[in-house]
């Protein structure tokens, strides 16, 4: 990452196409978190995905989805300058404990209302999982996050693309391609497997 305007910090997540990492902004001392393109010469899909991802967050009002204060040019790319409520993976990668019943239904109660907002703005996710979902874990707030490979069938209306094109995580996958087309990845794939899941924002 390459920005002048912010001091680098922690890495939160890294994966084959984004690096995601808090940071402060040097203007006003505020702290952000900074998704960015982990090549240095990224092929324009990936510059094209983070650009929509941006593009669809900045219109978006919910509370519970992660706000994003601006795209900014980044080397050969661009990066997604992300508010910074706190907040870590609800399950951290790796763990096995599940969480606590209290906790699972009020993150359940909260993503489920984000997901209801986005699908009656015509947006379906596409990767629901609990990498992209994060939470402060001192003031119980809930968001959700990752929406570059979302579609936004307001516009695109590609149902039968949604089908056709695998995105994200099977696991997630059973939910948002329902929601999008009435049709559960059991009925293409019965007996699926899970792959291994890619930590990412």
């Amino acid at each position: 990452m390459g920005l002048d305007g912010y001091e680098q910090g922690e890495v939160l997540a890294r994966s084959l196409r984004t690096v995601v990492r808090r940071a402060r902004r040097k203007s006003d001392g505020v702290s952000v978190v900074i998704k960015a393109l982990a090549k240095e010469y990224p092929p324009a899909h990936e510059v094209n995905q983070l650009e929509f991802e941006y593009q669809l967050l900045s219109r978006l009002g919910v509370s519970s989805i992660i706000r994003a204060h601006g795209l900014e040019q980044d080397r050969n790319g661009v990066a997604i300058v992300l508010e910074d409520f706190g907040g870590r993976d609800v399950l951290e990668p790796g763990a096995t404990a599940p969480l606590p019943l209290d906790q699972f239904f009020a993150v359940a109660a909260t993503i489920t209302g984000a997901l209801g907002q986005l699908h009656a703005c015509g947006i379906v996710h596409k990767d629901v999982k609990p990498a992209n979902i994060i939470v402060n874990g001192h003031t119980g707030e809930v968001k959700l996050i990752d929406f570059n490979i979302s579609s936004d069938l307001s516009s695109e209306r590609d149902e039968e693309k949604a089908v056709e094109q695998l995105e994200g995580s099977l696991r997630a996958l059973d939910i948002n391609l329902d929601a999008a087309t009435n049709k559960k990845i059991n009925e293409i794939f019965p007996g699926h497997k899970t792959a291994p899941e890619d930590y990412d924002w």
